[in-house]
């Protein structure tokens, strides 16, 4: 059967290799221009776009670098002689990471103004980094939100911070180069081998081929389009759970403790081990004892949890008051001064320098992240998890009633935990 002189065999393979490419091109234009470049402002949590929206914002090339590891590792070798060793070292760079995975000062000269960047220095989604990793090069053209911050003298410290020119030209440029004009070649030896399909058994069997292959790759990158969506949506939701560390108030009795996590552990101590747990003797005064007899004063864990935060309620405190805020709210919350203690000496120094603290303590949503299966079965549960981000103004927020998260006497066999997220990590 013809249709106007060609064969309906010929015109249906044509069909088929026009409908998988442009199936495959939508998908994957959808992903590298919606998830990986989506540059209408700043992509951030609500939370974070209250607080960088009173920020002015400042754009210009990259001029200048200045850089130093913020954990206490110089960056370069050589130090300057006579500096003591808790006195940032500055060196001049041609490029610094900054995000989630890196804890960096910076100093970046932007046309002829200085600005300073660590660690808190938010980067938005917008970067093709699922971390959040943005590497600010010399001569890149760069937009900042930027103010004012308690102990940052004679620069502007940059809340936020994302290029200019990739967040729309690098995805829609790699989808070009991987997808489209891998298409329009597949395309257009398609056309040309099926519609000289009379000329030779050989092309026939080339045409065939070019059908075969089309529908590979098409649906390679509807797969890989797929995959990166799910990829990147669990990547939106990831939180960084600091520090969390669970104390075991036993009668010198064996314990199993198995975590429950919905994401990556990146940190444990001590070992944790994935199919056994950890597995300690716990005395009445919370000294942990393992198979090797070492003792531990805690388990101590951290993740990044796929964990969406309830903002609904908490509490909007000033920065110098927090440490006040923190040492009733714990007592409220359950745990004894030693527990508090350590707690409040790990937040603090974050917290107590910014104008504003925004802090709500998570229930549902992180028992649904991390949970805990313990053997024998504690009578006394106590677990204190603080979602909050810093802000420059205050922020009106529904009160957070704390004295019913946990019991308020502790009987039995007691697991105590504390831990919590910073929003702008």
């Amino acid at each position: 059967m013809n249709i106007n002189g060609l064969p309906i065999g010929r015109i249906l393979g044509m069909g088929i290799i026009v409908f998988a490419l442009t199936a495959a091109n939508a998908g994957a234009y959808f992903a590298f221009t919606n998830i990986s470049g989506s540059s209408s402002g700043y992509n951030d949590p609500a939370c974070i776009e209250d607080q960088i929206d009173s920020y002015p914002v400042y754009k210009g090339t990259v001029k200048d670098i200045e850089v130093f590891d913020e954990i206490g590792y110089y960056v370069f070798d050589t130090i300057e002689p006579g500096q003591p060793n808790d006195e940032p070292v500055y060196e001049k760079a041609d490029s610094v990471e900054l995000g989630y995975t890196r804890v960096i000062q910076a100093k970046i000269k932007i046309d002829d103004r200085w600005f300073y960047a660590d660690g808190s220095t938010y980067v938005p989604d917008s970067i093709s980094d699922s971390r959040g990793n943005i590497t600010v090069t010399k001569g890149s053209r760069i937009s900042v939100a930027y103010g004012n911050k308690p102990g940052i003298t004679d620069y502007s410290y940059i809340y936020a911070i994302k290029p200019l020119n990739s967040a729309k030209s690098s995805p829609v440029t790699g989808y070009v180069l991987v997808v489209l004009i891998p298409s329009i070649v597949i395309l257009v030896l398609s056309a040309i081998l099926i519609f000289a399909w009379n000329r030779s058994k050989g092309l026939r069997i080339f045409s065939i081929v070019a059908i075969a292959l089309t529908l590979i790759f098409a649906v390679t990158v509807t797969f890989g389009t797929l995959t990166y969506l799910k990829k990147a949506k669990e990547a939106s939701r990831m939180v960084r759970a600091h520090a969390p560390v669970i104390y075991l108030y036993n009668n010198n009795e064996p314990v199993n403790v198995m975590l429950g996590i919905k994401g990556d552990l990146t940190c444990t101590y001590p070992k944790y081990n994935d199919e056994k747990g950890w597995n300690v003797t716990a005395s009445p005064d919370g000294t942990l004892t393992d198979s090797k007899g070492r003792n531990y004063e805690y388990l101590f864990w951290e993740a990044d949890l796929e964990l969406t935060p309830d903002l609904s309620n908490g509490f909007c405190v000033k920065g110098a008051d927090t440490e006040e805020f923190l040492e009733h709210s714990l007592r409220e919350l359950g745990l004894n001064d030693i527990e508090a203690n350590a707690f409040i000496m790990y937040w603090l120094p974050q917290m107590e320098t910014n104008e504003y603290n925004v802090i709500t303590f998570q229930t549902d949503a992180y028992e649904e992240a991390a949970s805990l299966d313990i053997t024998p079965v504690p009578d006394t549960v106590i677990r204190v998890n603080m979602l909050w981000y810093p802000s420059a103004s205050y922020k009106m927020i529904e009160a957070q009633d704390l004295t019913s998260l946990n019991p308020s006497v502790r009987e039995g066999f007691t697991v105590v935990e504390w831990g919590g997220e910073n929003l702008m990590d």
